[in-house]
């Protein structure tokens, strides 16, 4: 649960750090199901379809995909 808050405390970090707003924070506590089945990450593409939020702040790219290829294919890019 620590490694959850801080990882939340850094991407508020770097939101803020960017003027951007935050609108919320979502977690998974099991990794290994699919990820279209995790109800955080449900929670995350309802926000993103229904325009609450226009994009998402991870601490790598790995607590969303496997690998990089995943990731940009999600229209993510690392930064």
């Amino acid at each position: 649960m620590t490694a959850v808050r801080e990882g939340e405390e850094r991407g508020r970090y770097y939101a803020d750090a960017r003027h951007r707003h935050v609108a919320g924070a979502w977690s998974d506590f099991d990794p290994m199901l699919p990820l279209a089945e995790r109800p955080g990450w449900q929670a995350v593409t309802s926000a993103l379809s229904t325009g609450m939020i226009r994009g998402i702040v991870v601490s790598a790219f790995t607590h969303v995909v496997a690998d990089v290829a995943q990731f940009a294919g999600l229209g993510g890019r690392c930064s």
